[in-house]
């Protein structure tokens, strides 16, 4: 490798005059050149320095010509010389776009090629998974960026439309499963108080994940594996976890409990301890795995050399939104959010105010971060038996709902109720109110005036 590193150098450093030369053959390709080409992928400190004047120049809106160029990069003679044979080297600017992509291509090596020498270099397993996520890092692709024009966004949208469905990630409630429409690379947020149920429902959610052939990962910052072995089991088996926990199982509880071990076995599920692990740990050890979804449980545990939280959790926050497009690989974190306001009514009962999307602890970057956002509390304020209630706060490619879920937490699962009947007539009427308003808004407007009525339908109190 030694013997061939200075060859590459040299190959690049050509392929860098001969971009320079280009942009002061033909200014008319500078724009394009400037839309790939960083300056950090350039080796040779003169082409370098004369890129950037470049780019000062063409963003200042002034002419890029030698003499302009010589005294903002406070070249002299010899600099001129050197541009000079540049533009001799450079017989034409038709191929500058294949000089460009053998420059960035040199840059991404030599980027590589450094991670992998300060891996060999670390002595400790925390520094290796660091090292180890930058040269993950370094190996994507660093190719041209998307760039469609309306007639390609067309020609793409129809390419899309006439492929199969695509299967999005199934939550096992169904609701969710009709209007979160989540592929692998997105970024999901699961927010709930503290002991309101969240770790119960994304085993839940990710053992149904797994059920339907993804690879899962669940990174617990809290929970021991065994103790996570044991929900699971009551969940698939419907034994109770105080029986587990007790051992106070009967036959017809062991038959169910092999049963489901039998089943666990066949998923492609882990179950990770990782106290202490920082967000590129954790991205790396994904990676490794070949993981198409991790659970992170939860964000804010997530370890960081950042000393005030705010800071740390909009750290950790980024590098999953980051993370998960680049290696397709869907991320749900976990999130405490911020104490519960209630009201307290005349009978001396208490109202818990429903959370939102500003109620994320510590960080307004999650919800920012968030392609979807999950929200779930109990129906009852301090009931740990009450039903929960489970929103979707934001949703990017989607309505919002609202549902409740009956809460089992003997079994370890959560099931959505039943739209009531009444509420559902209820629900009705009030559309076609809100419809009949919406004419009546028009007509004003129009300066028209009419009554319009409600459905000619029976109503719920009739007998």
């Amino acid at each position: 490798m030694a013997d061939y590193a200075p060859i590459l150098d040299q190959d690049a450093m050509a392929a860098e005059q001969s971009v320079i030369g280009a942009l002061l053959l033909d200014p008319d390709c500078i724009n394009a050149v400037l839309a790939e080409l960083s300056p950090k992928d350039l080796l040779d400190p003169t082409c370098r320095n004369t890129y950037e004047a470049i780019r000062r120049l063409s963003a200042a809106g002034r002419p890029v010509d030698l003499v302009l160029i010589q005294e903002a990069v406070d070249g002299g003679d010899a600099w001129i010389k050197w541009a000079t044979a540049a533009v001799e080297i450079t017989p034409t600017s038709a191929n500058v776009m294949e000089y460009v992509r053998i420059v960035r291509d040199a840059a991404q090596l030599r980027r590589m090629r450094h991670a992998a020498e300060e891996l060999l270099e670390c002595r400790t397993l925390s520094d290796a998974m660091a090292a180890a996520q930058a040269l993950a890092s370094s190996a994507a692709v660093q190719g041209t960026r998307g760039c469609s024009s309306g007639a390609d966004l067309a020609a793409l949208f129809w390419k899309r439309l006439n492929a199969p469905k695509p299967d999005y990630i199934p939550w096992g409630i169904p609701t969710a499963d009709k209007k979160v429409r989540s592929e692998l690379g997105d970024m999901i947020l699961l927010g709930g108080y503290p002991s309101t149920g969240k770790t119960l429902l994304s085993l839940q959610m990710a053992v149904q994940q797994a059920q339907a052939g993804y690879r899962v990962g669940f990174y617990s910052l809290e929970t021991q594996d065994f103790k996570l072995a044991d929900r699971i089991m009551s969940m698939l088996s419907h034994v109770p976890l105080k029986k587990i926990k007790d051992r106070d199982l009967s036959e017809a509880d062991y038959a169910a409990l092999a049963q489901a071990s039998s089943a666990l076995s066949e998923l492609s599920i882990s179950a990770i301890e990782a106290q202490n692990w920082t967000a590129t740990q954790i991205t790396s050890h994904a990676i490794a795995r070949k993981y198409q979804i991790i659970y992170v449980d939860y964000l804010q545990l997530v370890a960081g050399p950042e000393q005030r939280t705010y800071d740390r959790v909009s750290a950790v926050s980024r590098t999953f939104k980051l993370f998960a497009p680049s290696h397709r690989i869907t991320v749900v974190a976990l999130a405490q959010l911020t104490r519960p306001d209630k009201i307290t009514k005349k009978d001396g009962s208490q109202l818990l105010v429903p959370p939102t999307m500003q109620s994320f602890k510590e960080s307004g970057q999650i919800e920012q971060d968030a392609d979807a956002a999950f929200l779930l509390w109990e129906s009852i304020p301090d009931d740990y038996t009450s039903p929960r209630r489970f929103k979707l706060g934001k949703n990017k490619e989607g309505e919002r709902f609202t549902v409740t879920l009956e809460f089992d937490g003997a079994h370890q699962c959560m099931v959505e109720e039943a739209e009531d009947p009444s509420r559902e007539v209820a629900r009705k009427y009030t559309d076609a109110g809100k419809a009949a308003k919406a004419v009546r808004r028009a007509n004003t407007a129009s300066g028209q005036m009419t009554i319009s009525e409600l459905p000619n339908e029976p109503t719920p109190f009739e007998n």
